[in-house]
């Protein structure tokens, strides 16, 4: 896992032109889709592809919703050519799918503790997460749901949840960093297969919306 600070010295355009083509969406498609659907309503969220991929990126902290292609946000299109020009990266490594979220932090929305892995994605899949807006901490540790993986297993984390906590912080297997507005995240390896993670709610005196990017290549 890696943190670029500031990679990104104007980030506020990005999320205003995303907000918007969420409320696009809010208006042609209800506000039901562009939402995770649940218990409660934990954030908004579009799936956004190239245009050569039609795939469904569903993962624990996402559901199924409406694809919509990067070139239909320009705010997000106009994004990712900077990006790619800032790392000078090949055409094959440019992203497939992007998925971005947008938290209320007035409601103190946030995607519980989960992993971004999903099947369309091999065990060793780099996923880059840009933050905008309000900052928040980003907390990690062992898969609860891997309890029975070779990695975990090795950890002989115990039984009890307070006891698995305490051994993987003292193994720093478990602990958390925060996220301002530009910053970059990368989680690379085994981190989605062996991992969980999650960013801590906000609450309400802190303001308004922490948009996010998750990028990947399929």
């Amino acid at each position: 896992m890696y943190v670029v600070r500031g990679a990104f010295g104007n980030p506020a355009l990005l999320p205003h032109g995303f907000r918007e083509t969420l409320d696009h969406y809010t208006v042609t498609l209800s506000i039901r889709s562009v939402r995770a659907r649940g218990s409660k309503l934990h954030y908004r969220t579009l799936q956004m592809t190239d245009d050569l991929c039609t795939c469904t990126y569903v993962y624990e902290g996402n559901v199924k919703n409406p694809l919509t292609k990067m070139s239909a946000c320009s705010a997000v299109s106009d994004f990712t050519q900077s990006f790619y020009r800032m790392v000078d990266a090949a055409p094959e490594h440019h992203f497939h799918q992007i998925v971005g979220n947008c938290y209320d932090n007035a409601l103190s929305q946030a995607i519980p503790w989960h992993s971004d892995q999903s099947d369309l994605l091999s065990h060793t899949t780099d996923v880059v997460s840009v933050s905008l807006g309000c900052g928040g901490v980003f907390c990690y540790m062992p898969n609860e749901r891997q309890a029975k993986s070779d990695f975990h297993m090795s950890l002989s984390l115990r039984k009890t949840w307070s006891a698995r906590r305490q051994v993987a912080t003292e193994r720093r297997l478990r602990g958390c960093v925060p996220l301002f507005a530009g910053d970059v995240l990368l989680m690379c390896g085994t981190f989605q297969n062996c991992m969980q993670h999650i960013t801590l709610p906000f609450r309400p005196k802190m303001g308004a919306r922490a948009p996010k990017l998750y990028a990947c290549k399929i």
